[in-house]
């Protein structure tokens, strides 16, 4: 049965055309996660399964709630997101959602973010906050994408770069996330390949001449390419030429 418009009186003729604009909508939502995301998030991006809280926190920009879990509202770390929730009257996400906080949190980066947490969850992965940062980084398409993924690099770290002395600036924070992306490159990288091999998704296998090589060589093209972006100076310049 088509979705119903979200107005008086529409005819059947409107709710289907809604019911199909709303399927579109969850399309490309879910396309732009994905190809923030990588391959591997394929399988568990669902629109059905996000939300966005009309909200602002100072340390929460989005949220992944397992199966199981405790609501938020009773969760360690969350008490000032509960509090503006509670004070708004804006019911809390259910088991198996994905959250963004905020309109300005409702970002591809974010919700690719957030669904990683949704894929290690799923299959039982042990899956760090470090290494989704590493990887949001590493899947950053421009400047502002790879800006994003320094400042929230440098609030993760906040504590230990306050220690280190050679931690001054935003360029010292890029240089380190960079150390960690190259470090961290197979794994990203094999990550990749795995889901594309999982589904198929296997260039000249059927010409019987495929090897694996040719698909890491296909992800590796495209992080290349990405990574011409990977600069805080040219975010600057970008800025810069607005004002």
């Amino acid at each position: 049965m088509p979705e119903k418009a979200p107005w008086p009186d529409s005819t059947p003729e409107e709710d289907a055309a809604y019911a199909l604009q709303a399927q579109m909508w969850d399309m490309e939502f879910e396309s732009g996660v994905v190809s923030q995301g990588g391959p591997q998030l394929a399988k568990y991006v669902d629109a059905d399964r996000a939300r966005l809280l009309g909200t602002n926190s100072y340390n929460v920009q989005g949220l992944y709630r397992p199966e199981g879990a405790d609501s938020i509202m009773e969760s360690s770390g969350y008490e000032p997101l509960a509090d503006e929730l509670r004070a708004k009257g804006i019911e809390a996400p259910g088991p198996d959602t994905v959250a963004a906080v905020g309109g300005a949190n409702a970002s591809d980066q974010i919700w690719a973010h957030e669904f990683s947490h949704r894929r290690n969850s799923k299959e039982n992965r042990v899956g760090s906050e470090r290494y989704n940062l590493i990887h949001d980084a590493f899947r950053s398409d421009t400047p502002f994408e790879w800006a994003d993924a320094v400042s929230r690099w440098a609030s993760w770290n906040r504590e230990r770069f306050a220690k280190d002395k050679e931690m001054n600036t935003y360029e010292d924070v890029e240089n380190n996330l960079k150390e960690q992306i190259e470090s961290s490159s197979y794994t990203l990288l094999d990550a990749e390949v795995e889901a594309r091999e999982a589904e198929g998704d296997v260039p000249m296998k059927r010409d019987g001449w495929f090897n694996r090589e040719t698909l890491l060589k296909d992800q590796r093209e495209q992080m290349e390419r990405r990574s011409q972006s990977w600069s805080i100076e040219k975010y600057n310049e970008i800025v810069k030429g607005w004002k």
